[in-house]
């Protein structure tokens, strides 16, 4: 049995076309890891074709369906990882869709709006676990966990807020002779 090669294309415009190709796993699936990463959107808004296609080798490669990208959908500047339907090709004799397709695709434009949103999100984490330790150090005291341990104490050291490093104590889940 012959290996099929299949070519994703991605045209933003008429000039600039980008194509790879990979081969089928098994009859069914066919994987595809390597990044395409395109550096020449002028603008925010744009338009990304992606058409998939099987080499044939009799006549031309066989378009077994297109999907459209667009800009506007991607301006958070997040990864996003989702299940896009093919859809046949204008000149195809069916329409409807031919298939699916599962794309991870980021759009960035922005440094400092993502770094911004990174050291967000770090100075997030650095409070709670400041409120954390806080809470460790005024209960602790009331434990006196070097003596007895934590657990033991069930609803008082639920009451107590007590934080154990590395684990919120919770009488619910904690049994008292964990």
């Amino acid at each position: 049995m012959r290996s099929r090669s299949y070519t994703c294309q991605r045209r933003t415009t008429k000039k600039h076309l980008r194509t790879s190709s990979v081969r089928a796993v098994d009859s069914s699936t066919v994987s595809w890891q390597e990044p395409l990463v395109y550096e020449g959107a002028k603008t925010k808004k744009f338009g990304i074709k992606v058409s998939l296609t099987s080499s044939a080798e009799v006549i031309a490669d066989v378009v077994l369906g297109e999907l459209e990208l667009r800009s506007a959908d991607l301006k958070d500047q997040l990864p996003h990882e989702k299940w896009f339907d093919l859809k046949a090709p204008a000149s195809a004799a069916t329409t409807g869709v031919t298939g699916k397709l599962l794309l991870r695709v980021t759009f960035e434009y922005s440094a400092r709006e993502r770094h911004e949103r990174e050291v967000a999100l770090l100075l997030q984490k650095k409070r709670e676990n400041d409120d954390d330790i806080e809470r460790y150090k005024t209960t602790s005291r009331q434990v006196n966990a070097p003596v007895r341990h934590p657990a033991a104490f069930g609803k008082e050291t639920a009451r107590a807020a007590l934080y154990v490093p590395g684990n919120k104590f919770n009488v619910d889940v904690h049994h008292p002779g964990a």
